[in-house]
């Protein structure tokens, strides 16, 4: 079969004998002298029978028999099971129908009840928030209060810690002092009066403590301040002392470098003066020998080298030099007065003999000796005029000499 049979709940129930719980075996609901009463005597029979036949039973569901037996158990289950639900609305039902009767009647009525209801709930809610207001006013002065009295501690309690600043001073912690112990620290509430007075005794103790030691750390700082003061005093007049010393050994440095300066200037104006002397007068020798020289080829010839020679002994010698040079100059011009007075001396023989050249226009313009002819382009020179120009020369010698002698006085 591949199907089974479709059976009732009471088929079910079997293998029990229907005649047998026909009167006692029912489900029913109802209410019995005002008490609920509810049993489902056949469904349970027939949920025993199948606890009887279905429990541990297996099945082999390989074979179809074994199939169809394991179904037909299911089938018997599943119909128990949806036949109690059936029962069960249909039991409920009345109840329903009943309870909703009784909801709908019920919703009729409030809405007079709530009619007188809400005034008298508006006057409750109303007295409920006043006091609530009142409860939340007196929390906010009472936090208030707390908050004040807290602020007020905080400050006393500050100040212990203000005296703790690094650049607090005695003085200030003494204001500070007097401060505190005139502030008005009364309280309308006793303990937070008391609180307050204990705590402003606790921070003058402390602050006493803390003015101490700031006194005995000013004293040490000005102690410490004035030894500073004194070591940068005698520093700087160390120091002065010093830059003075070194001021006088620099102006001793000073003047002996001048001295030295002005020694060895001196020296070098001597040694410039005496050289300068010397060479003037060696210039002077030489150029009277050169004249002297110059006339040897006079008529009195023999007598101008006797000249020329005593020239040559007076200029060897010292002081008299110029003197002798002076002397012998003269004796040769006097000598050379007697030669003719024939133009035969050349100015270009004249100056190879006096080892310089000079110029007709300086004999001219300077001497004041005019030529005596010419030869083609030479210009001629009496043996007379030679002599002139010869004292001329030894006249601007004699002044150069007398200017030299004159400087070198200056100089010494």
């Amino acid at each position: 079969m591949d199907f089974p049979e479709l059976m009732d709940p009471d088929t079910l129930a079997a293998p029990l004998k229907t005649n047998e719980v026909a009167s006692e075996v029912v489900d029913r609901a109802e209410i019995r002298d005002g008490k609920p009463l509810v049993a489902y005597s056949m469904t349970e029979a027939g949920l025993a029978t199948l606890r009887a036949d279905l429990a541990g039973k297996t099945y082999d569901l390989t074979t179809v028999k074994g199939n169809d037996v394991a179904r037909g158990d299911r089938l018997r289950c599943v119909t128990l099971r949806t036949s109690l639900e059936k029962r069960r609305k249909e039991f409920k039902a009345p109840a329903l129908a009943y309870g909703k009767l009784i909801d709908t009647e019920a919703a009729r009525i409030p809405a007079g009840i709530e009619a007188l209801e809400a005034p008298i709930d508006a006057q409750i809610r109303a007295d409920e928030a006043r006091r609530e207001a009142e409860r939340a006013e007196r929390a906010r002065i009472e936090r208030e209060k707390a908050e004040a009295h807290a602020a007020r501690l905080a400050t006393v309690n500050g100040y212990a810690d203000r005296c703790r600043a690094p650049d607090m001073t005695a003085d200030r912690i003494s204001a500070g002092m007097a401060r505190l112990e005139a502030a008005d620290l009364s309280d309308p509430d006793n303990a937070r009066a008391v609180e307050l007075a204990d705590a402003r005794c606790r921070t003058l103790e402390t602050m006493r403590l803390l003015h101490a030691q700031a006194q005995s750390r000013e004293a040490e700082a000005a102690r410490q301040e004035a030894i500073r003061l004194e070591n940068e005093r005698q520093a700087a007049a160390l120091a002065e002392e010093r830059k003075r010393i070194e001021a006088e050994a620099a102006e001793v440095r000073r003047q002996a470098a001048e001295l030295a300066a002005q020694r060895a200037e001196s020296e070098r104006l001597e040694k410039w003066a005496e050289d300068r002397r010397v060479a003037r007068l060696t210039e002077v020798m030489q150029e009277a020998k050169v004249m002297v020289e110059a006339i040897t080829d006079t008529p009195d010839g023999h007598m101008a080298q006797d000249l020329s020679a005593g020239l040559s002994e007076a200029l060897a010698s010292k002081p008299d030099a110029l003197l002798h040079a002076r002397a012998a100059a003269a004796a040769i011009a006097e000598a050379a007065d007697a030669a003719p007075e024939l133009a035969t001396i050349k100015l270009g023989t004249l100056c190879d003999e006096l080892g310089f050249k000079i110029t007709e226009a300086f004999i001219r313009d300077t001497l004041k000796i005019e030529r005596s002819g010419t030869d083609k382009q030479a210009i001629l020179y009496t043996p007379t005029k030679r002599l002139q120009i010869l004292r001329g020369l030894v006249a601007r010698l004699q002044g150069l000499v007398g200017a030299g002698e004159q400087c070198d006085a200056a100089l010494a």
